[in-house]
């Protein structure tokens, strides 16, 4: 997916979502946002124009920790 695609499907899983906090590792940029209303959580991996992906929606954000470690 495109990093366009990637951002929609964030906004459109999750209300308001922020950013809070990225990790880089192996020139994958992982990006975790938060809903500005609930525990809901997303990974976006921007990757480049055309491999970028997304985690589903999270309760915490440990588990967008443990789907990094898995998802290198």
């Amino acid at each position: 997916m495109t990093q366009k695609e990637v951002t929609n499907i964030l906004y459109n899983l999750i209300n308001d979502a922020n950013y809070i906090e990225s990790e880089i590792i192996e020139n994958k940029d992982y990006r975790i946002f938060k809903s500005a209303n609930n525990d809901e959580y997303m990974v976006c991996v921007l990757v480049d124009e055309e491999n970028s992906f997304n985690s589903e929606v999270f309760n915490t954000i440990n588990e967008c920790y443990e789907w990094i470690k898995q998802n290198p």
